[in-house]
């Protein structure tokens, strides 16, 4: 594709860097709002060797920071469930009123609001959580940038999800000037900070990761939830350091009344048993892998689809930048980008200008470290397949073509989903409400106002 028809393409998407964020409501605004790259201010002088398309790769000799990390502590306490736990929906067991929080600290700002570290002050014992994430949003802004479909898409679909690798929604409500969502509170803060801290994972750490990742993507896609903006900065740590899955302001629900592939009738996978030893990949040929089934063209053609330009440059599959229309699949594409970047230190496809983001996103061309671990770069090329009818997770078997890799082979499903797995790094957490992982920001909010009309906030009722 030429720049002209690039252009085309894209239309008329407006690029404005901005300081990277945490926790936004929507870290990039999207159609014909500003669109907005996270990475533009994440590298800093020290790191922009690492994430340049120069950049110059570490030889295969050079250790990687965090490959002391044994598997047989990723791979503790197996389980003896032989399938996998579907979880009921989540009912909420507590009442909550503004006026029983605390503002401690903004712990993420973003374009029309911030999130608060908060503490309920009517919980008086050391059992009941009292520390929470309340998501602040000004209703004046949400109009303003014409988010008001995204926003009611996110209340709406948290409120239907509990996973133990997805931040939960406790409760929501409005007043004359702001949206307000309450979240479960991670203070292990973000992947991408700790990502930053040791330049990329050893596979062991990586695939830990990644596990934990195509979990909760298993579970939106069963719910036809599309979330579309995987990436590093919306990937939190609990105080345990297992996988949040924040910021839902771009997940969409795609309905299910037109014709879709029913994967749940499929046999459930054979789960392998804890890998004994500590991991290191041998080099056996991807040739040697499972086959994988494509979909009929003309059965891909009547899925479900939406065609909302939306995400994060980097992290934008082909079909999305073209407007051909999209499902799933671009999480599987996403979810590439960030097995790469988790094993590499950067993105496949990157520069300062997001227009050559795109075109390098469509050109598919990809550098591959000497150092890769020979089988996670297989799934990666099967994932990264610019053909969405070939691209591993959106084939006939689902997202079992991904769990049954031979990357994953040393992980057992099951007990991952019990949280029994041990994962590689545990946080420097000294309370729930610690808030030390994340950065600081200025708390000259409150005193704003920025009351709406009635007729405005009626927009807002069930909120």
């Amino acid at each position: 594709m030429d720049s002209e028809n690039l252009s085309t393409a894209i239309g008329t998407l407006v690029i404005s860097p901005r300081p990277r964020i945490v926790l936004s409501a929507t870290d990039n605004v999207c159609a014909d709002f500003v669109f907005e790259s996270p990475r533009t201010a994440a590298a800093s002088s020290a790191n922009k060797k690492t994430v340049t398309a120069t950049a110059t790769v570490t030889t295969a000799t050079e250790e990687v920071i965090g490959s002391d990390v044994h598997v047989e502590r990723l791979f503790r306490k197996p389980s003896v469930r032989r399938t996998v736990r579907r979880r009921p929906v989540r009912k909420a067991d507590r009442e909550f009123k503004l006026g029983q929080f605390n503002w401690l600290k903004t712990v993420g700002t973003g374009t029309f609001g911030r999130v608060v570290l908060c503490e309920d002050a009517t919980v008086k014992d050391d059992k009941t959580p009292k520390f929470f994430a309340m998501k602040i949003l000004r209703i004046r802004d949400v109009l303003r940038l014409k988010q008001v479909e995204h926003i009611k898409d996110e209340k709406s679909i948290l409120e239907q999800l509990d996973h133990p690798f997805i931040v939960k929604l406790f409760w929501s409500k409005h007043d004359s000037a702001n949206l307000y969502m309450l979240l479960e509170y991670a203070p292990g803060g973000e992947l991408f900070s700790y990502l930053r801290s040791v330049r990329r994972f050893s596979s062991g750490a990586a695939m830990f990761y990644a596990a934990e990742i195509i979990l909760a993507l298993e579970y939106l896609h069963e719910r036809f939830i599309v979330y579309r903006d995987l990436k590093p900065e919306n990937l939190l740590l609990d105080s345990q350091g297992h996988i949040k899955v924040t910021d839902f302001g771009f997940a969409k629900e795609i309905s299910d009344s037109s014709p879709a592939i029913n994967h749940n009738n499929h046999p459930a996978p054979t789960i392998t048993d804890p890998f004994p030893n500590s991991y290191t990949s041998s080099p056996v040929s991807p040739s040697s892998s499972t086959e994988f089934q494509s979909i009929d063209v003309s059965v891909a053609a009547s899925l479900p689809r939406t065609w909302t330009l939306c995400g994060t440059p980097e992290y934008l599959a082909p079909e999305i930048i073209q407007s051909r229309g999209y499902n799933k699949a671009v999480d599987y594409w996403a979810f590439g980008i960030l097995c790469y970047e988790m094993l590499v230190g950067h993105p496949p496809f990157y520069s300062d200008n997001p227009i050559e983001v795109y075109q390098k996103i469509l050109d598919g061309k990809i550098r591959w470290p000497k150092q890769i671990d020979l089988v996670a770069k297989d799934l990666i090329k099967k994932l990264l397949a610019t053909d969405r009818t070939k691209r591993l997770g959106n084939m006939k078997n689902g997202v079992e073509d991904i769990k049954n890799h031979r990357w994953f082979r040393p992980i057992n499903w099951a007990s991952c989903l019990e949280r029994n797995l041990e994962p590689p790094y545990v946080p420097k957490v000294g309370h729930p409400g610690d808030a030390r992982n994340f950065d600081d920001y200025p708390e000259d909010w409150s005193d704003t106002d920025s009351t709406v009309t009635a007729e405005e906030l009626q927009i807002f009722q069930d909120f």
